[in-house]
């Protein structure tokens, strides 16, 4: 039964409800509110790779607690979502999926540089940008699944997914 049908069910005694057209009524899908995406990360929020290492191994393929894993949390969070990531674990990897956008959007994917290396860096989930730099909700941030600020300035790129 759709939701339209649902409150209609629901107001029927309400006469006032029925004499709305219902082609004034709109139909709101999660997704809209919410990518599917940052749905299906916050449900691994505050799993911490040693503690929680078991679920977060069964969720990226390997043990969290030896091997980078922000690039397979994505991957991992992607696959979740019916989409492929890049199944790579190199954050830069990310630089290549997708498209590129200059305004993120909640659930893009953001890519940080770490460090002076040319092949190192940071991946997860765009949430907002302010004053305190770019909040992205990532495995492998501080150890777990969280959301973290990172610098403005270690910025490599944003990605819409397609």
């Amino acid at each position: 039964m759709s939701i339209i049908n649902r409150i209609k069910e629901y107001f029927k005694k309400d006469d006032t409800f029925s004499s709305i057209p219902e082609h004034n009524l709109v139909e709101v899908k999660p997704e809209v509110l919410e990518p599917m995406q940052i749905t299906e990360a916050k449900k691994w929020h505050g799993k911490h790779e040693v503690r929680d290492r078991g679920l977060l191994k069964s969720l990226l393929g390997f043990d969290p607690s030896t091997t980078a894993w922000c690039a397979g949390f994505v991957n991992a969070v992607e696959n979740r979502c019916g989409r492929s990531g890049t199944n790579k674990l190199n954050a830069r990897s990310y630089l290549k999926y997708g498209a590129t956008t200059d305004t993120p959007q909640l659930g893009d994917i953001v890519v940080f540089k770490r460090g002076n290396s040319s092949w190192e860096g940071h991946v997860g989930y765009f949430m907002q940008r302010d004053e305190n730099g770019i909040l992205v909700l990532g495995g492998n941030q501080s150890n777990k699944v969280c959301y973290k600020y990172y610098p403005i300035a270690s910025l490599l790129g944003y990605r819409r997914i397609k």
